[in-house]
């Protein structure tokens, strides 16, 4: 059974992908840092957000569209 932390994870990211490419995302990149949905905790989880997860994420979803001045 995944945690708390895990599953809010996967709802935000549902925001963003699919339900199916956040948790396939999310899970693989969990257990290539040899963590689990099980346990992953908020410290670890924050790491993989702003390292791997975000680098994954770059290359699937278009880039930010520029500020606009107006």
């Amino acid at each position: 059974m995944t945690n708390a932390v895990y599953t809010m994870i996967v709802r935000a990211l549902s925001g963003v992908v699919s339900d199916r490419a956040a948790e396939t995302m999310l899970r693989s990149v969990l257990r290539e840092q040899g963590l689990s949905a099980e346990t992953v905790t908020a410290q670890d989880m924050q790491k993989v957000l702003s390292g791997p997860l975000l680098a994954r994420l770059s290359t699937v979803l278009p880039p930010p569209a520029p500020a606009r001045n107006c």
